[in-house]
């Protein structure tokens, strides 16, 4: 019965410990060649590798972020998985965030979104 449990405890303690192997988070950048705008989120096609064909999809759920982002455009996001991406725009809380768009990071994409919001108040003519 010792060895019962022994060998027991082993294999299930191996198996737990297999399951939770760490996943590197991998920084990934890619030119935007097209996107969609959609009723919940915007899908962009980028092209990784620079050969002008679609190598990923991602979707963006915020709304404001995407008023910033047009066709050319370059999107750096670290992500766990390889293929068809889903981001988070609040980094470091889900398996994919964006990193910058452009050389702008998403601090000051809110910071530029804020001051744009006042500048509609007044009026005004808004920044990209």
């Amino acid at each position: 019965m010792k060895l019962y449990k022994k060998v027991f405890l082993t294999l299930s303690g191996a198996g737990i410990l297999a399951g939770c192997t760490h996943k590197e988070l991998v920084t990934l950048q890619g030119r935007i060649i097209d996107m969609r705008v959609n009723r919940n989120a915007t899908a962009f096609i980028l092209d990784i590798d620079g050969d002008g064909l679609a190598d990923r999809q991602m979707s963006i759920k915020d709304k404001h972020f995407c008023d910033y982002v047009s066709i050319g455009d370059t999107i750096r996001y670290k992500t766990k998985k390889k293929n068809n991406v889903n981001l988070s725009v609040t980094p470091r809380w889900g398996n994919s965030y964006i990193v910058d768009i452009n050389g702008c990071t998403l601090e000051k994409l809110q910071q530029r979104h804020q001051i744009n919001l006042l500048r509609k108040r007044w009026g005004q003519e808004k920044q990209r």
